[in-house]
């Protein structure tokens, strides 16, 4: 339970929107194609293929954002749970996550421009949990989850006169 409350509201809806999305680009029909075998104007047999976002024209891309987001979610869980050892980036790591949630969301849209029509019902949970999870990057980097890693969502430490844990000594008034 505590491990929970390291992540601000912002982090949690991008951490649970990336799990709800790698689920429903896996295992959720991305396409659907029927095809009808039509014998003197009767219908005698169909079949119907399913794709997930990996299959069909266009799978390199559902590839590529399957990567992208599983890079995203390993990234954003290990910085907030783990001793903070991230390298120093030459930008700050909330802007290289917002990119990234934006990569897997553009990512998604030219596989939908590669083969347009024929959406199964799974198309509609994962491009709506790609716009949660491009918001969710977006209100973190806007600053409301700046914080160091491995502080607790909320707890910050009281002004007693005394320093934090870790802290140095505030210079003060000889006596």
């Amino acid at each position: 339970m505590t491990s929970i409350r390291r992540f601000a509201p912002p982090e949690l809806l991008t951490v649970g929107a990336g799990i709800v999305l790698l689920i429903g680009m896996l295992a959720f029909p991305w396409y659907h194609e029927a095809d009808p075998w039509v014998v003197q104007g009767a219908v005698t047999a169909s079949s119907a293929f399913d794709h997930n976002v990996l299959g069909g024209p266009g799978g390199y891309l559902g590839l590529a954002a399957v990567v992208l987001l599983i890079v995203l979610l390993a990234e954003l869980i290990y910085s907030r749970l783990a001793p903070p050892r991230l390298p120093n980036l030459p930008v700050a790591w909330a802007t290289a996550e917002l990119v990234t949630a934006l990569a897997v969301g553009l990512l998604l849209v030219a596989r939908m421009l590669v083969h347009l029509g024929d959406f199964g019902w799974g198309f509609y949970p994962v491009m709506g949990a790609a716009m949660v999870l491009a918001y969710g990057a977006f209100a973190m980097g806007r600053g409301s989850s700046v914080r160091p890693a491995n502080v607790l969502a909320g707890r910050l430490p009281a002004r007693t006169g005394r320093p934090a844990a870790g802290e140095p000594p505030a210079a003060g008034p000889a006596r």
